[in-house]
């Protein structure tokens, strides 16, 4: 494996592990947005990635602390 993709391959690991035990699949409907988070964030400047980082975090917060309905 390339060395520059490892960091963000066990990064999203680890993500996808963190959501693993929350409810409503949350790991399964997160995948593909984490993927790319992932791909794109290191090709970012720094004012886009900022603002990116701050939609992340919200890959975190349970489902019941959202201020809107999600529905997959």
């Amino acid at each position: 494996m390339n060395n520059s993709l490892k960091p963000m391959t066990e990064a999203l690991v680890l993500d996808l592990k963190k959501l693993e035990s929350r409810a409503y699949h949350a790991a399964e409907w997160a995948e593909d947005t984490l993927r790319c988070y992932h791909a794109t964030i290191p090709k970012l400047q720094e004012e886009a990635a900022a603002r990116l980082r701050v939609l992340y975090g919200w890959m975190f917060v349970p489902l019941t602390f959202w201020p809107f309905t999600h529905r997959p």
